[in-house]
């Protein structure tokens, strides 16, 4: 014959080593708590932007471009500063690398290019913004290339400053694109 009251006792134990992990995390999220390193290299931006806003034509065909979307694809915006010197030009060069590093899911990031420099060969079609842009959109970079993502609801939520790393970018990318 069991004991009563050792079967309540091993029944609250065992609920106990399940509830006790949960009740932590509600008290860690609820609390503020966040950890204090993140393993994205670009910067996050916070709170997210709206780009829902924003008319986006494709320099290429003219066309509309949106940047919410149901098939999870991302945008990239490469921003050129208003002179394109031989560091800018040589990270235009390595970009499309970091798309085809995608492999199967390239296909799911569109990537773009704002802005001109005269003599420069663009990596991608450019696209036209017209709108009340997000402020990080609206500072020009002064001698690099800086990228911003875009995700599948319409929200700029990354940026990489000037001067970024190509491979952090593919690193970000391939966690973001899966």
């Amino acid at each position: 014959m069991t004991n009563p009251r050792r079967s309540r006792l091993t029944l609250l134990l065992v609920a106990a080593a399940f509830l006790t992990p949960f009740l932590v995390a509600v008290f860690l999220r609820f609390g503020g708590w966040q950890p204090p390193q993140t393993r994205n290299i670009g910067e996050l931006l916070q709170p997210p932007l709206p780009m829902h806003e924003i008319s986006a034509t494709r320099g290429d065909d003219g066309t509309a471009w949106t940047f919410e979307n149901t098939e999870h694809e991302w945008t990239l915006l490469a921003q050129l500063p208003a002179r394109c010197e031989a560091e800018c030009r040589a990270t235009l060069e390595v970009l499309p690398n970091v798309r085809i590093a995608l492999a199967r899911h390239a296909g799911r990031l569109h990537p773009f290019v704002l802005g001109s420099a005269p003599g420069t060969e663009l990596p991608f079609p450019a696209l036209r913004l017209a709108g009340e842009l997000p402020a990080p959109l609206r500072l020009q970079p002064e001698t690099r290339v800086q990228v911003f993502l875009v995700d599948p609801h319409g929200f700029l939520v990354m940026r990489h400053a000037e001067g970024f790393d190509p491979n952090g970018l593919r690193k970000d990318l391939s966690r973001l694109i899966k």
